[in-house]
C-alpha cells in the first residue's frame, strides 16, 4: 500500500527540511492523502473514513428496521392466534351457556304427562307403540267394531313392526279403553 501525495506539498516540505523548520510546523495533510490503494486521486481519507461510517450506520439502520419488522410479524402473529384461541374459548363458552340454557328451559317447562285410564298410560305420539294404538284405532273404526289381534297383526307387520310389540300394545290398548274385563 502505497501513499500518494500531491507533488506541490511534497516540494513544501521538502524545503521546510531543509530550511531546518520544526517538524510541527509541517503542513497538515489529511485532506490531501488518500490512504485506499487504487482509489480516486483527490480523495481523502476523512471523506473515505465519513462514508464507511455513514455506508456502516446506513446498513446497521436498514438492519435493525428488518430485525424491528420481523419482530413486529412475530408478534401480529402471535396475537393473531391468541385471537383466535380466545374466540374458541368463547364460542365454546357461549355453546356451553346455550346448552344450560336449554337445560333450565326443560326445567321451568311443565311435562307433559300422558293420559293414564285404567292403569294404562297412553304412549307417546311419535312412537311404535303410538303407532300400534293409531291402527288399532283406524282399524275400529273402518270396521265399526273392536279390531281383532289377529287382523292388527297383519297389517302391522306389513308395516314393519314386532309381533311381540303389537300383542302387548294391543291388550294395553283394549284396557285403556276398558275393552276387556278389568280385574279388582
Amino acid at each position: 500500500m502505497s501513499n500518494k501525495v500531491d507533488q506541490e506539498q511534497l516540494n513544501d516540505i521538502n524545503e521546510l527540511l531543509e530550511e531546518g523548520e520544526v517538524l510541527n510546523e509541517l503542513p497538515t495533510i489529511p485532506t490531501i492523502v488518500n490512504l485506499e490503494p487504487n482509489g480516486p486521486v483527490g480523495t481523502t481519507t476523512v471523506d473515505a473514513a465519513e462514508a464507511k461510517k455513514q455506508a456502516a450506520a446506513e446498513k446497521k439502520a436498514a438492519a435493525d428496521a428488518k430485525k424491528a419488522e420481523a419482530k413486529a410479524k412475530k408478534e401480529a402473529e402471535a396475537e393473531a392466534k391468541k385471537a383466535a384461541k380466545q374466540a374458541e374459548l368463547d364460542k365454546k363458552a357461549a355453546e356451553k351457556a346455550a346448552k344450560e340454557a336449554e337445560k333450565e328451559v326443560k326445567k321451568t317447562e311443565p311435562k307433559v304427562k300422558q293420559p293414564v285410564q285404567n292403569g294404562i298410560t297412553k304412549p307417546k305420539d311419535g312412537t311404535l307403540c303410538n303407532r300400534i294404538w293409531v291402527l288399532c284405532n283406524e282399524l275400529s273404526e273402518k270396521k265399526g267394531s273392536v279390531v281383532t289381534k289377529k287382523e292388527l297383526s297383519e297389517v302391522a307387520e306389513a308395516e314393519g313392526l314386532y309381533s311381540i310389540t303389537i300383542g302387548v300394545q294391543y291388550y294395553k290398548w283394549k284396557k285403556f279403553y276398558g275393552l276387556v274385563a278389568i280385574k279388582a
